[in-house]
């Protein structure tokens, strides 16, 4: 290569060079929560004496049973999961949102508890930071939060601020990556109209509750 045409290509391989260095693409999916299994230990709530079983459901439809032993249960999910259990992504979020692929086809999980004296399911478990009754309680109250389990078919980054019921705020930058991840939904009650997000961002202070 001739030293004019190195001259006129060193500036591009060093840009280029430098992007990679620093990670940088167009949907960065680095900031992430892949999971592969899900522990649950000591769940918050009385209601979790009474649980023999677990019921794991996609999308409200049942999946898999695991044993509640010793206040607490392992669910190992698989890598994939059959489209019986998958909806449309853009069916899912709120509109305005940028979606990388709004062809993506996703799913949730659920977890309800159950006894085998009756074989009646009422109690869900959910990651939060306090438990409370999502009723609205005034611009004073706490921010809660919930974790949510979502598995996606592709790599999907969800972006963008909107606005969602009675003008409520929305903000999301979410990395979903093919398989299962977790991601947190925030509500903060600073203002009549509250705002909404959607991150990766964990709070201190999450817990399982049994309710």
């Amino acid at each position: 290569m001739c030293i004019k045409n190195f001259k006129l290509l060193f500036p591009a391989v060093l840009l280029s060079l430098l992007l990679l260095a620093a990670g940088c693409s167009k949907d960065d999916f680095s900031n992430g929560i892949s999971v592969s299994e899900i522990n649950v230990k000591n769940p918050v709530g009385e209601s979790s004496e009474s649980i023999d079983f677990v019921e794991v459901e996609f999308n409200n439809k049942q999946f898999m049973t695991v044993d509640f032993m010793d206040n607490g249960f392992t669910v190992n999910l698989p890598e994939t999961v059959e489209d019986y259990y998958l909806m449309d992504i853009k069916d899912d979020f709120p509109k305005g949102l940028n979606i990388s692929d709004p062809q993506a086809k996703i799913c949730y999980l659920s977890m309800e508890g159950g006894d085998y004296e009756s074989d009646l399911k009422g109690n869900e478990f959910r990651r939060q930071y306090e438990y409370r009754n999502m009723e609205y309680n005034g611009p004073d109250e706490a921010p809660e939060t919930e974790g949510f389990y979502i598995y996606t078919d592709r790599d999907v980054a969800i972006t963008g601020k909107t606005e969602g019921d009675f003008f409520t705020p929305i903000s999301c930058s979410l990395s979903l990556k093919k398989g299962w991840n977790l991601y947190f939904w925030t509500r903060d009650h600073t203002d009549d109209f509250g705002k909404e997000t959607y991150s990766h961002k964990e709070p201190k202070g999450m817990q399982w509750w049994a309710r």
